[in-house]
């Protein structure tokens, strides 16, 4: 596969809304050193990329990239070109780069293409092609990355009780945040906890229990830890304290603070950008004999596989996300003993199903998409010992939980 110089006039529009400049772009002809925060840039024929291996691909564009950003040009695609081919580059970059935009050049303009939408530059170029924009992996998953994309969709991922999936949206928060038993729980920590509602559902059970719960909570979104105290005090839990951190340096418990009897992490870990260095983090908060509730994204669902398979662009989350039995593998060798794990959230076509059906037939239909959610997930609990291999599958979505070893 032969890489040439892109050709950069032509491309001032795209890069100019990149924000980068002529002396950060280093391309196969520049012989001067790189500088901080270069970004490699380079050609690819249509047909190469079509027709070279993964590995190909792979070998070429991560040695010529040498650990910066990468922009990938390619010549007269347009939109056209088959998205099993834009696919096909994302997964042999991974995990090195991730593919977060593609710029489609035409006479008619500039288009930006995200996950979050597109955007129109209304700037006519007298070229056609596609400019790929291939991040790091550490850059995508940085801590400036992540508060940034966490503050800007809080709002959404909050959930909103007026519109027709907030019933699954809380049931599924429910079922997370009391996959074990919180009742003998007086300290509880929402490790991770975007809106705060799998720490508030645990706090509750506590509290009917008799308790008078003391729930932690934290995010590296300080707008997100802001919804998720108001979140509890509206839920009735009082005694609520929320901090800033991440994963890997979790702010609880701070010293001199005794770690919690109940802990849950849901939906964190894939944005975490080692593992490892996590599930340290994750195993100091819990308290000698606590509970650990653990759960992800799934990494072997069939929806994942076939977006992956077949989307140009893909979530971040869901290139990092793990299994079950690696969640597992990490957290027993950190001292936690398991105690059980399924799955929850039907995959591909069941999400969809769920989206077209509530705009177009009403709150029905969404109320028959979570039954079927419920009746699935609450099997998969109840088999989990005798899971079938490949069960696993039907699911975008599992959950473990663990007990700390004295």
């Amino acid at each position: 596969m032969n890489l040439t110089s892109p050709p950069l006039a032509a491309l001032e529009a795209a890069l100019a809304d990149l924000k980068l400049k002529p002396q950060h772009i280093r391309t196969p002809s520049t012989t001067t050193e790189a500088v901080e925060g270069s970004v490699t840039a380079c050609e690819v024929q249509a047909a190469e990329l079509s027709q070279a291996s993964p590995e190909e691909l792979r070998t070429r564009l991560l040695e010529f990239s040498a650990g910066a950003p990468l922009l990938v040009w390619v010549r007269g695609t347009a939109d056209s070109k088959p998205t099993t081919d834009w696919a096909k580059l994302r997964e042999a970059l991974w995990p090195s780069l991730h593919i977060s935009a593609h710029y489609h050049l035409s006479q008619q303009g500039v288009r930006r293409v995200e996950l979050g939408g597109t955007h129109d530059l209304r700037k006519a170029c007298g070229i056609a092609g596609t400019l790929v924009v291939c991040g790091t992996r550490d850059k995508v998953l940085s801590p400036e990355t992540t508060v940034a994309k966490f503050d800007a969709n809080a709002k959404g991922w909050d959930g909103d009780p007026s519109q027709p999936g907030w019933a699954h949206h809380r049931w599924m928060r429910q079922f997370v945040g009391c996959y074990a038993d919180a009742g003998h729980a007086a300290r509880i920590l929402d490790f991770g906890s975007g809106a705060g509602w799998c720490g508030i559902e645990a706090a509750l059970v506590a509290k009917r229990a008799g308790r008078t719960p003391h729930l932690a909570l934290f995010d590296p979104s300080p707008e997100m830890v802001r919804r998720a105290t108001e979140n509890a005090r509206a839920a009735g839990i009082h005694d609520v304290e929320g901090r800033t951190g991440f994963g890997d340096a979790p702010p609880f418990p701070a010293q001199g603070e005794a770690p919690y009897d109940y802990v849950v992490s849901s939906g964190v870990v894939s944005f975490a950008p080692d593992a490892e260095r996590f599930a340290d983090g994750l195993a100091r908060t819990v308290r000698a004999g606590g509970t650990l509730v653990f759960g992800d994204v799934n990494a072997a669902s069939r929806g994942v596989r076939k977006r992956r398979a077949t989307q140009a662009l893909v979530a971040v989350r869901e290139m990092n996300a793990l299994d079950l039995p690696r969640a597992r593998a990490l957290m027993e060798a950190r001292g936690f003993r398991f105690v059980q794990g399924s799955h929850y959230q039907l995959s591909d076509p069941w999400p969809q199903l769920a989206h077209h059906g509530e705009r177009r037939l009403g709150a029905w239909f969404g109320r028959f998409v979570l039954g079927r959610n419920q009746a699935a997930a609450a099997r998969d609990k109840r088999q989990s010992d005798q899971r079938a291999s490949g069960e696993a599958a039907r699911f975008d979505s599992w959950v473990a939980s663990f007990v700390k070893n004295s």
